[in-house]
């Protein structure tokens, strides 16, 4: 009885792995590819924040670009750092007395969406500061989330 049910199950599990691997490479034989998501608003004329190309990533933000967010969400000022990601300038080595956390994800870890400092990574940055456990640590949480990111 138990054996009929492992068989089932990993002949179920095996079909959809099958599927999977068939529909990607039909996608690929068949040339459709993800195309970057838009960045702006209908409403804004300014379109310092579209995606861009990039060869190793797929597309990017702009690099240090600006505008002001009138989409869904709160309306607030979004800012790109130098590396294309929404998030403050920081120094990529290791604190001396800390650690860095690096936030990987879409548009819910880059969170154009709200301010700044309102974004999740924000506040673990902030939460784990105050916390007894770390507090002689350096604790940076950096976001690399782009919007229009997956699994691929």
């Amino acid at each position: 009885m138990q054996a009929n049910l492992v068989v089932n199950l990993a002949i179920k599990i095996s079909a959809f792995i099958f599927a999977v691997i068939l529909g990607e490479i039909g996608l690929t034989i068949a040339g459709i590819k993800h195309l970057p998501p838009a960045r702006t608003d209908e409403k804004s004329e300014n379109k310092s924040l579209d995606t861009t190309r990039e060869p190793y990533r797929g597309w990017v933000g702009n690099p240090n670009a600006k505008e002001f967010w009138l989409g869904g969400g709160i309306p607030s000022e979004l800012k790109m750092n130098s590396k294309a990601f929404r998030d403050y300038e920081q120094n990529q080595t290791k604190p001396e007395n800390g650690f860095i956390i690096s936030l990987l994800g879409d548009f819910f870890t880059e969170a154009i969406h709200v301010k700044l400092e309102d974004t999740y990574g924000a506040i673990i940055e902030e939460k784990l500061q105050k916390c007894y456990v770390l507090k002689d640590k350096k604790v940076e949480v950096m976001n690399f989330g782009v919007q229009g990111y997956g699994t691929a």
